[in-house]
């Protein structure tokens, strides 16, 4: 288990910077040769290539913004992957706080019943948006799926639903959903095109559905049985007898392409390139034959300025953006009490956890707390690496939960910080009997990929109320015992000797 969680976090890092790399200099690219392009075509070719050049954008920036959607519910599904303790209405409370952070219209789970798990209004809103029929093909899709655009009847906002499956322990538990309006997508299609004077449409080919790109956000249009709405109106596509034929060669595998459209008296181009969330999705750019020219002027008196721009915000945009990745995660973390690295409880949750038990124990109820840290901890990151040392802090803190009590609960302090809680006391033996356990099962970790680490920890235990009588001068008589065995050789655990 160790050895997939360790590929898995690699790989969402790896993923995260090579997108950003990949992206700006792929725009940086196609700036280039759609500047050579321009100076060495007529002006009327350099246009409609402009024209697909700027669809080929628009349709980049919505893919990457579709793809961090993507990368959230995956984040969001392996949090859960390792929780022994899984429960579907605790699960979709944390879904819930980390969809406040994220700026989702809705989010929760959808177990394999068909029932939904988050808010109040979660199941209100799947259930208004698809029948039973998709629900249950949404439950049965083994990777990740996209739902058509749509309407939500709840807030008017024209969103697409992303699931994803969810496997605890490696059974499956259902599907991770989350809702999103396109309306901040559009933006940037807006953006792409807002100095040609163009209309932006994001068409679904197979249906005919398309969006209008405008500065409402609410606008659309719904072809139903592939019929001519406003888009299409009384029309003459390129060589095409109808819109509908227009529609069926697009969707039987053209990427990318242009056309001329004559429509209600007026003559227009039309360029088009694929989107590739969702099969069959592309983007429309539209505008009419008497702005070619004007768009030639603008784009060679800025593609110089533009280019140099592009290049020089480069590195500034790429470390902005893993910077606000980092923050993120961050206030995720904080904010739901789970540990990132670990799975587990963060220094938040465990001293809520804490303080609630104290607050409600009875009067002659003891407890006791262990302060623990790695040995050598620093060592393995300096030598293997900050993924190994991930590695071993998931795996130990796994270990640790799995040999604790039933009475005990577990938490990471920070860096190579845990402790243990444990209530109900009624003496040292048992706590000694865990400790052991604890050390024995430690011992005994294996990590594939780093075969060669071995892992040990320190720790020192202090009960009350022998030891104090209040929580902060147990946690201190812990970290001192835990003073102790470091300065002692490590590789145990010691009681408070006052």
């Amino acid at each position: 288990m160790a050895h997939r969680s360790e590929k898995t976090y690699e790989k969402e890092n790896r993923k995260v910077y090579i997108r950003i790399i990949a992206v700006y200099l792929a725009v940086c690219l196609i700036s280039a040769l759609v500047s050579n392009f321009a100076f060495n075509a007529s002006i009327k070719n350099k246009n409609i290539s402009q024209m697909s050049s700027i669809a080929s954008t628009c349709a980049s920036h919505m893919n990457d913004s579709i793809n961090l959607l993507f990368n959230d519910i995956i984040q969001l599904a392996e949090i859960f992957s390792d929780d022994s303790e899984f429960d579907y209405d605790k699960e979709g409370h944390i879904l819930n706080i980390a969809a406040s952070e994220m700026e989702y219209t809705n989010v929760g789970v959808l177990d394999m019943e068909g029932h939904v798990h988050g808010n109040d209004v979660a199941e209100m809103y799947l259930r208004e948006t698809f029948d039973d029929e998709i629900i249950k093909y949404f439950i049965d899709a083994e990777e990740l799926t996209i739902s058509p655009l749509y309407r939500s009847h709840l807030t008017g906002m024209l969103c697409i639903t992303v699931f994803y499956p969810l496997y605890v322990q490696g059974e499956k538990k259902g599907e991770v959903f989350l809702s999103y309006p396109v309306g901040q997508i559009m933006k940037l299609v807006r953006a792409g095109c807002a100095n040609y004077d163009a209309e932006a449409y994001i068409l679904d080919s197979t249906t005919g559905n398309y969006i209008t790109c405008a500065e409402s956000s609410t606008e659309g249009e719904t072809i139903g049985a592939r019929r001519n709405i406003r888009l299409l109106g009384d029309v003459k596509l390129g060589e095409y007898d109808s819109i509908v034929q227009w529609l069926d060669d697009i969707n039987s595998g053209s990427q990318s392409g242009t056309s001329t459209l004559h429509q209600n008296g007026a003559d227009y181009y039309l360029a088009y390139n694929s989107l590739d969330v969702k099969d069959g999705w592309y983007i429309v750019l539209k505008i009419k034959d008497d702005n070619m020219t004007n768009i030639n002027h603008a784009y060679i008196s800025y593609a110089v300025l533009t280019f140099i721009i592009i290049l020089i915000a480069t590195i500034g945009t790429a470390l902005v953006l893993v910077i606000f990745e980092r923050n993120r995660r961050k206030v995720f973390q904080r904010m739901s009490g789970i540990d990132i690295t670990t799975g587990g409880m963060n220094r938040l949750a465990y001293r809520k956890n804490v303080d609630m038990y104290i607050e409600g124990m009875g009067k002659d109820e003891m407890y006791a707390m262990v302060y623990m840290d790695l040995d050598g901890f620093k060592q393995i990151n300096d030598e293997y690496g900050h993924y190994a040392g991930d590695a071993v802090l998931r795996e130990f803190y796994s270990t640790i939960s799995r040999a604790a009590d039933k009475n005990a609960f577990a938490g990471r302090l920070g860096g190579d910080e845990f402790a243990i809680f444990i209530k109900d006391v009624d003496g040292r033996v048992k706590i000694n009997r865990m400790m052991e356990r604890m050390q024995r099962a430690v011992e005994n970790i294996h990590l594939d990929d780093y075969p060669d680490i071995k892992v040990a920890f320190s720790a020192g235990i202090a009960m009350y109320p022998e030891d104090g009588l209040s929580i902060d001068v147990i946690k201190q008589c812990a970290d001192e015992a835990l003073y102790e065995v470091k300065n002692s050789g490590k590789n145990s655990f010691r009681w408070y000797e006052s």
